[in-house]
């Protein structure tokens, strides 16, 4: 049960972060693979605590985006 709850809160998250498309003035879709791939490996260790696999997630989804941002990336709605 508490897989299923913490898979569906992931789907969640990660649903809210489809609906739109990274970009960046000058970086191509290659770049932005390593920003992201540097990104999620800093929020997975950031996020290793001990605390509920919901706030982790929740955590990561937060560090991924401000790392991306913070890179240049900004958010284009579809």
């Amino acid at each position: 049960m508490k897989t299923s709850l913490t898979a569906l809160l992931l789907l969640a998250l990660l649903g809210g972060c489809a609906t739109g498309q990274w970009t960046h003035a000058h970086n191509d879709a290659a770049r932005f693979e390593r920003d992201r791939a540097e990104c999620n490996y800093e929020a997975e260790k950031a996020s290793s605590g001990g605390r509920t696999m919901a706030d982790r997630v929740g955590d990561r989804v937060y560090i991924v985006r401000s790392c991306l941002q913070l890179r240049g990336y900004y958010m284009v709605q579809k």
